[in-house]
């Protein structure tokens, strides 16, 4: 995948809240890709600390 805000391909998956996503990607829609590196950096801009938890979870193949 690569994220549509700094173009770089990543590999790490995450997720948010549908509640935190639009406040930081101002994107209502809901769609988007954003890397965690600029997610981070867009939160910060508006002033929200992110703490992030690790996890093991299966994906889909075609995911990545």
């Amino acid at each position: 995948m690569a994220c549509h805000n700094c173009k770089r391909k990543f590999r790490e998956a995450w997720k948010c809240s549908d509640d935190l996503w639009v406040i930081v990607s101002e994107r209502h829609d809901g769609r988007g890709i954003l890397c965690i590196r600029c997610f981070e950096k867009m939160a910060q801009e508006k002033g929200i600390d992110l703490y992030w938890e690790c996890g093991a979870f299966k994906l889909p193949s075609d995911q990545f």
